[in-house]
């Protein structure tokens, strides 16, 4: 369970940081780009992660789950 709630976490703040523009900066197209490149998600898992952490911001029950 614990890596769930991690995962669940680096979500929700790859989203605060895509939300802020954070990777901007170091060169990346995009977030996904940015995750990516940086964290060594393939393309296909970055866009999952950034969405779910998105999902998980703007509706906090389920981020709560």
């Amino acid at each position: 369970m614990l890596i769930q709630t991690l995962t669940a976490e680096q979500a929700r703040d790859l989203a605060l940081l895509d939300e802020l523009d954070g990777w901007r900066g170091d060169g990346r197209r995009d977030c996904v780009d940015w995750v990516s490149c940086t964290l060594g998600y393939s393309p296909h898992n970055a866009k999952a992660l950034l969405a779910a952490g998105q999902a998980a911001r703007e509706l906090p029950e389920i981020g709560d789950a």
